[in-house]
């Protein structure tokens, strides 16, 4: 609850309130609908003279960006097709990013062509991260396709930024 006092008016004045999306600590609020209450009391014994509630909408930009983000088979280009298979390249598949400050949490996941989870390659809270795929599921090599690599960055009281690259196999 944050409290905002806006001083001693006559009925004629108007006053104005303002606030700056932050709580009662400095920090700043989780975007999302918030209620505010105005209340006007009488200087002279502090009964509540009129109460306004209203709603306000917090929808601050987002401060967290991706700088870079690279999906490769190892060695090799990105683009180039992924081969993990010991007759083939024998690659492993190599995922970075750097974000422009650290995150909550960012999560790095590999979906099948019906967007479906099939793993996590790894669960960061650093700006900069790399996680790398030896192209097994469940012990298995996996079979020829599309295959989605899905990085999801969080930041408290922002959008999660999420980004995905493609990778044949």
């Amino acid at each position: 609850q944050v409290q905002l006092n806006a001083g001693s008016y006559t009925k004629t004045q108007q006053p104005t309130l303002a606030w700056n999306g932050t709580d009662s600590t400095g920090a700043i609020v989780p975007n999302k609908d918030y209620t505010v209450r105005v209340t006007t009391r009488s200087a002279a014994n502090g009964a509540v003279l009129h109460t306004k509630t209203v709603t306000v909408t917090v929808s601050a930009p987002a401060t967290l960006t991706l700088q870079s983000f690279v999906v490769k088979p190892q060695p090799g280009n990105e683009g180039d097709t992924f081969d993990p298979s010991p007759s083939g390249s024998n690659e492993d598949l190599s995922v970075t990013y750097t974000l422009n400050a650290a995150p909550d949490s960012v999560s790095i996941d590999l979906l099948n062509s019906d967007n479906e989870v099939q793993k996590n390659l790894g669960t960061f809270s650093a700006a900069t991260g790399q996680a790398t795929w030896d192209g097994l599921l469940a012990s298995k090599l996996v079979e020829p396709c599309v295959y989605t690599v899905r990085l999801t960055a969080t930041k408290t009281g922002e959008p999660n930024l999420v980004s995905s690259k493609n990778v044949t196999v």
